[in-house]
């Protein structure tokens, strides 16, 4: 039990670490003038 609840935490905590690389890996992009899929967001 302990075991599962351990991982869903981790699991929480790589999703909110994809989240942030992804937050970043837009603003760079943007910061470029870079244009994701022809839309300037």
């Amino acid at each position: 039990m302990l075991k599962i609840k351990e991982f869903s935490k981790s699991q929480e905590n790589l999703q909110k670490f994809s989240e942030i690389d992804n937050f970043l890996f837009i603003k760079a992009f943007f910061a470029k003038g870079g244009r994701i899929d022809g839309e300037n967001l």
